[in-house]
């Protein structure tokens, strides 16, 4: 197992996964659709649960898919050695 590798998938896909996030904040947090205007401090906070949640879960696949592609490549070179 490779664990640098795993790690740096995890890392590339938690900043994808952070920079989604944001878009969905910016995206679902339109001004004309509100009614009213709360508090900077919760919108700031909105902001960071919505990168922080992204950038997890970006992390959570990328170390996922890259285990599996390592799981395939050492079960490949077993069955055809």
């Amino acid at each position: 197992m490779n664990v640098r590798l795993l790690l740096f998938s995890g890392m590339v896909t938690a900043l994808i996964g952070a920079a989604t996030g944001l878009a969905i904040s910016q995206i679902e947090r339109n001004p004309s659709q509100m009614t009213y205007k709360p508090a900077h401090e919760y919108q700031s906070m909105y902001k960071k649960y919505w990168v922080i949640t992204g950038a997890i879960a970006g992390f959570v696949m990328g170390a996922a898919v890259q285990r599996v592609r390592q799981l395939k490549e050492e079960r490949d070179q077993e069955l055809y050695k």
